[in-house]
Parts: C-alpha cells; structure tokens; sequence
C-alpha cells in the first residue's frame, strides 16, 4: 500500500522555487561530471591480502600493494583502511614502477626474511566477519579496494589456519569476487617469524627505493680524476648495502658495498674516487679500483646483492645526457612533484651553479651538490641545448616484446629463441635499435642493422643459430637468459625506453621450463606482471595453421614468428615486404582475423548524450571497436542485452571499422535500455556471443563502464563517459549543441527501475528533485518504513 500527501510535496516545490527563483538557474555550471569522481583508479591495486596471518601467528598478518604503470608513485598523504576504521594506515614512500610495497602488521619480522616498507597496527577481520579495504590518494580520492561487496560477509579468497594462504589478486582488474584467487602453497616465497615459508608471494620493492641521484663523471677543475657520485634514499626505512655493487656494463668501474654501509631515509651516501679530497663535503665511502667513468658515456648500473637491478644512470649507453663543461658541472637527477623521474634523456640535467655547495681540492666552488639535496629535485629547469637537434623519443610500446622462450625447447633447454610485433600502423626501421639483459647478456644491436619490421609483422630472434625453430629466423643473437628470471629492455636508436619484459627483474611471470612453454604477451599495454601469460595449446587449436617444431621435430609449446594464443595479438607474417594487410584481411598468404569488441556501454544517463535535447533512457549507449588489424563491416553482427530477457537484438548497419575506429549506438537507435539493476551486454555474430560483460546495479547516473586499454584492456568501474573518443577514468561533459545560456544538467535522475509513482512525486510537476539517497541506500531499513512529512512525502511501503 503506498499512500502520498501530494498538497504538502506541491506548496513545497514552489515554496523553494520562490526563495531561490533563478538562483536555481542561474547557479548551475554547464559542466558535468560522473558521480563519483575517481581519478587514477587502479594506478596502484592492493595486490595480497593475508588476513589470516601465518603459520607461526595468526596475528602476523600482512598486505601487499603493487604499482602497474611506468612511472614512480609518491604515497605520501595516501591511506589504506578498513571501512570499519581497523586498521587506519598512513603510507608514504614511492613505490616504483612496476615495483610492490609490503605492509607488516605490528613488527618487521611477519616476513622475517623481507623487509617491509611500512609496519602498522590494527588487525583485520576474520573470515566470518571480513571488512571492505580501501586505497586513498592525498586527495583521498579512491584509487582501489580490496573485499567489495564481502564486508560482514566474508573474504572472497585466502584461509586461515592451519594452511594460512593469502588471497592474491589475479590481475590489474576491478575489484570483485572473481578479481581474487586463494595462494595455492606452490607459487610462493618469504618465511614467517619462525622460519616456516609463507603460502603467499610478500615482495617489497625497499631496493627500488634507492636511485642514483647524481654524478661528477668529469670529475672536478682541480683534477679531472676527482670523480664523485652520489646516491639517495627517497624512501621511508634505512636502507642496508652490503652485498650491492655500482658498476658499469662491462665491469671496468667497480665500486662494492659492504655491512658498514647504509642509506638512511631521505639521506644522501656521498662516493668519492681518491683518498677523499675530491670534494671538500664528508664522504660516506671512497674507492680507487678500477677505471675512471669514460667521458663520452657509458651505462652505470646499481646491483642488489642479487644482482638485480636496482637503478640505473644513463642506461642507454650514449654520450652523458648532462654534466660535464667548463665547470666541470655535475650530471643530476630530475624529481618532479617529489616522484623521481625514472631514468632516460630527460631524467638529468647539468647544474648551472644556481645552487651547488663544497669546493674541489684546490679551493674551486663546485658545480653540484655533493651530499646535500639535488639543485634539480626543486627546480624544472629547461634542459641544456644540445648543439643540433635532440630527437624525438620512439613512444612506448611502438614495437613490443611479444614472446621470450626463456626455457629454450624440447630439443635443447639452450634453444631460445625471442619475438619481437609491432601493433602500430607504420612501419618502423630498427638500425640501431638494442634489445638487452639486465645481466649484459644477450645484448643484441648491430643485429637490427637493415631489418624494417611492417605494421602487424613479427620478428623472430633465435640464440646461437638457426636451429631453435623450424621457422625461418630474422636475427640470429648469442647469449643466455636465465631460467630465474632477468630483464630485457628495448631501446630505439636514440637509447630511448619502448618497451620491457620481466620490469620487475623478479622471476618470469609466465612460461614453463617443466614443459619448455613460452612466456606470451596477452595484450598490447605496458609491461607488468600481469600482461605474459604461458602458451597454452588448447588456445592454439586453428587447424589452418602450421605449428612450429624444434630441431628434434617436436612441437613447440608457443608461437614464433606467428600471432600469440591471447585475445587480442593478431596473427601475421613474419618481415617480408613490410605490408600491413590493408583492408583485405590478408597479409602474405596468412589470412587475419577480425577483432572487434565492446569497449564501453552507459546504463544509466544523467546528461544529453545523444544530444536529442532530452535527458532520458534513449541516451544510453553500447560502443564497440575494432581493435585487429583489418577492416571490418558490422553488417554481420548484433548488440542484445541478457539474452531472451529485455529489448529484442538490434543489427548493426552496414558500416565499416578500419583498425583502432569506434562506433556508438544510442538507446534511441538500438531500441536496447539496460536496466540499472543489473544486466548483460553481448555483442553477436549469428549466434556467436563474440564478447559480453555483465555489470550490477547502478548507484550514480553517468557512472560507464569502459576498457582500459582502450583496444579490448581490462574493464574498468566506474568510467567517465566517452561516446566515440578513447576511454577515459575522468572528464567534464561537452555543452550540448547551440546551448542556451540557460541550460542545465537535469535533476531528476532517478534509475530507471523506480516506481512510477515514485517517478512523479521527484519529478513530475509539484515534485521537488529532493530525495534522500542515505535513506533508499539504507541497507538496514526494516520492510515497513513511514517517514514524516519533513523528510519525505507521508509513505508507508510495504
């Protein structure tokens, strides 16, 4: 039974009407923004959670974050914390790129043998009870959660004793049941507190925390040999070194480091060459082994005692990006808004003597600032002119490393053999161009010399000779890689960074030595752990295509030199011509195929999107693209909703999608309206489902859901809406056409699954646009509610 006193909602209605009269209009903006606002979501993912402690105590529990992207990330002013308020965590520190942040509950020694980045206090809850975990920015703007959905409930993975296995994520997803998977006691590493091992994956990135802040290559005016360097622990712990070494690619210059030997937080550890006099600042430590830095560069690595790499100067190899001069000026490294800018061209610059401190040998003001704060951590400073002009840097990801067979093959472990793609529409010269390992070995250059590598075309590297494969080899490399893992890094001609493989330097995210299977790139997005998957063979099922064999005729478990099993990396030629295909569908005399997919949909609208001139369900929208190498007509296919339930299929018009375009179909065209609790979009050919995603209630109008990468990435809640422009976290919604001064955004924004009667009283004429959200999201409400006339209209709702 609803019932409603109508008289008091319409006097009330022009009640304020009349007190605010064009206030109402008039203070309004022509902007509007999805509901919530949720900048950088997923930049860092709450990665493991061990709520249930470890073996040697339930109390040591402990949690892991992990940062996707390419850049460093300050944490300062950043919070996790458990919706119920325990535990409340205050973080600082960066966390690298690529790179992982440990949490210790209450002491250092949870993971007794990984030092953590930050301890904290306050446990979490048990299974039965559980609790929603939320990442916040310095804006606390919500970046991640972990849990959602299984507060009171439960945790969606992990155990507590007797086994204590952590729950892990299983990739740079949105946050949700199928976002988590239990630690399986096999993939695992670090021991508790009594040194039993942990049934989880703790890594830290406390290494990664120490950069090469600076460095005196041409040593001072005094004595060109007076060379320094310095490093720096942005960080929040002291670092120990013993064990790390600071070396050069071929091992001339060589400083080691041993257990006196420390970094502490936001300190500076000054190296000298000499007896000490090169600067008249207080040395942490001097070396006279091994040569002096060559003046015309080289690449300068910092080694953990694993001899992972830690940082690098200059890794390129070319000519020193700065230092150097009259002054003999010192070469430092570039910190912008307190995140260190990671190594590169651009990552140093020369100081000028704006602000240098301590004098050489001979009483000359230095031309840096040894042992004391960067002049560049504090300036932006405009980079040195260089005398002819500096070259644009190849962008990221131009050409990838698709495929590394790291365990070698059935035949020989030492048949390795590396792929190289390229996804871009151009075709790109690699004269020049270098693919190394972070251990010098394979270093692979001169190699390139000559070969052009063709939109959509494959390049196909095997070790020693021509043996790995049965499939024609482009290059042919010498060097190992290492069965625990190493980096490799791809540098166009310039020494400019395009792309990496195993970033983190740790063990290889996927391949198999036990079955000699292939390390695969699944998408074309930047490399993280959570891109490489290992080649499966009951993906690989195409009876049209020939697979590869190794010396001894056995079958390779992976693809060289042909289109990777993931989704979306197409299948293509190996280098010929240089052909992208075109719109035939044909490369050679490999036929491609068609990838096309939803790349975004808006359930529930709260602006004109179709620009009709009317807010309502017709401006929800499906977009797709064409994310493969070829053209493709859309005249075959159909977009639906929940299948037999809802609006009928719609066919899409005979229009065609060149590679990388979009296309939106409106509400207003389709005839499909997604209902706002909850349904499925599916994109069809025939009877083919050729891609769907099934989304929950809507809580905020123009809260999309999107694909980020755009090309087919992971999905992603909430998106701002983007109608035919590439997928965005944020943004601010155009002016409709022609708009008048007068417009805007409606208020009346109720989901589409509400009540008519409901509808009227908010909306219609004599309602007033004011609702209580607190009141209808009440998950605690009991089933017969009555609400005064202050608050609401008189209701009884059974």
């Amino acid at each position: 039974m609803r019932r409603r006193n109508s008289l008091f909602r319409w006097l009330s209605g022009w009640l304020l009407l009349s007190i605010l009269g064009v206030g109402i209009l008039g203070g309004v903006g022509l902007s509007v923004r999805a509901a919530p606002r949720q900048a950088n979501a997923l930049d860092v993912i709450i990665s493991e959670v061990a709520w249930g402690g470890t073996a040697a105590s339930a109390n040591d529990e402990w949690m892991e974050l992990y940062n996707p992207g390419t850049s460093n990330i300050s944490l300062a002013g950043w919070t996790l914390a458990a919706v119920d308020g325990t535990p409340s965590i205050n973080l600082s520190g960066i966390i690298p790129a690529g790179g992982y942040y440990l949490l210790e509950r209450t002491s250092d020694d949870t993971v007794s043998d990984l030092d953590a980045n930050l301890i904290y206090t306050g446990a979490l809850e048990n299974n039965t009870a559980a609790e929603t975990l939320e990442l916040r920015d310095d804006s606390n703007n919500l970046i991640d959660t972990a849990n959602l959905g299984g507060e009171g409930t439960g945790w969606f993975a992990g155990t507590a004793g007797p086994d204590f296995y952590s729950m892990e994520r299983v990739g740079v997803i949105a946050d949700g049941p199928t976002a988590w998977i239990s630690n399986d006691g096999v993939t695992r590493n670090g021991q508790d507190a009594n040194g039993n091992p942990i049934n989880g994956t703790p890594q830290n990135s406390v290494q990664g925390e120490i950069i090469i802040s600076e460095i005196a290559w041409a040593g001072t005016k005094a004595y060109f040999g007076d060379e320094w360097i310095e490093l720096y622990n942005p960080g929040a712990q002291t670092i120990q070194l013993d064990g790390w070494i600071l070396t050069n690619e071929s091992g001339s210059f060589y400083i080691s480091f041993d257990s006196s030997d420390s970094i502490g937080s936001g300190n500076f550890f000054l190296i000298e060459h000499g007896s000490g006099n090169a600067t008249s600042e207080p040395e942490q430590k001097t070396y006279t082994s091994g040569s002096l830095l060559s003046d015309n560069g080289e690449a300068i690595y910092l080694l953990a005692p694993d001899r992972s790499v830690v940082d690098t100067a200059n890794a390129s190899g070319g000519a020193w990006p700065a230092g150097g001069g009259t002054n003999s000026s010192s070469m430092e490294r570039v910190v912008k808004s307190g995140v260190v800018e990671p190594d590169g061209k651009f990552a140093w610059i020369t100081n000028v003597g704006t602000v240098r401190n301590g004098q050489d040998a001979a009483g000359n003001d230095i031309y840096g600032t040894p042992g004391q704060t960067n002049w560049a951590f504090s300036v932006s400073p405009t980079q040195t002119p260089a005398p002819t002009k500096t070259p644009a840097p190849t962008a990221p990801l131009t050409i990838v490393i698709s495929e590394v067979a790291w365990a070698g093959t059935q035949s020989s472990s030492d048949d390795e053999w590396i792929e190289l793609y390229n996804p871009g529409s151009q075709d790109v010269n690699l004269t020049g161009w270098n693919l190394r390992s972070s251990d010098g070995s394979p270093n692979i250059q001169s190699e390139f010399d000559g070969i052009i590598l063709g939109s959509g075309e494959y390049l196909l590297l095997e070790r020693t000779d021509d043996d790995p494969t049965d499939v024609d080899a482009d290059v042919i490399y010498s060097g190992s890689l290492s069965n625990s893992g190493e980096i490799l890094r791809l540098y166009d001609s310039n020494g400019y960074l395009v792309d990496t493989a195993n970033s983190n330097g740790g063990a290889w995210p996927a391949g198999l030595s036990s079955t000699y299977s292939s390390m695969q790139r699944s998408l074309i997005a930047t490399d993280s752990n959570f891109v490489w998957v290992t080649y499966d063979p009951a993906r690989d099922n195409n009876p049209n295509i020939t697979k590869a064999k190794d010396a001894s005729g056995n079958q390779i478990n992976g693809t060289p030199g042909r289109g990777n099993t993931p989704f979306n990396v197409t299948t293509t030629p190996t280098p010929g011509t240089g052909s992208s295909g075109g719109s035939s569908g044909s490369t050679g005399d490999v036929t491609l195929p068609p990838i096309l997919g939803i790349s975004e949909f808006l359930p529930r609208p709260g602006y004109d999107w179709n620009n009709d001139g009317v807010v309502d369900v017709f401006d929800e929208f499906i977009e797709i693209i064409n994310a493969g190498q070829i053209s493709v007509n859309l005249s075959s296919y159909r977009l639906d909703d929940e299948e037999n339930l809802g609006s009928p299929p719609y066919t899409l018009p005979s229009l065609t999608l060149q590679p990388g375009e979009r296309a939106v179909f409106y509400g207003s065209d389709t005839g499909i309206l997604l209902s706002d609790a909850g349904d499925t979009v599916r994109l069809l050919r025939g009877s083919t489902v050729v891609d769907a995603y099934t989304y929950g209630v809507v809580r905020y109008p123009d809260q999309a859901w999107c694909r980020i990468p755009d090309r087919l990435g992971y999905w992603n809640k909430p998106c701002f809406p983007t109608p035919n422009n590439p997928n965005a976290l944020t943004g601010t919604a155009p002016l409709p056409p022609e708009a008048a001064t007068s417009y805007r955004p409606p208020v009346c924004l109720l989901p589409d699954t509400t009540p008519d009667e409901f509808v009227y009283a908010e909306c219609e004429v004599g309602g007033d646009d004011i609702w209580n959200r607190q009141y209808w999201d009440d998950a605690d409400a009991p089933g017969l509610l009555k609400l005064s006339e202050k608050q609401k209209w008189e209701i009884i709702f059974e």
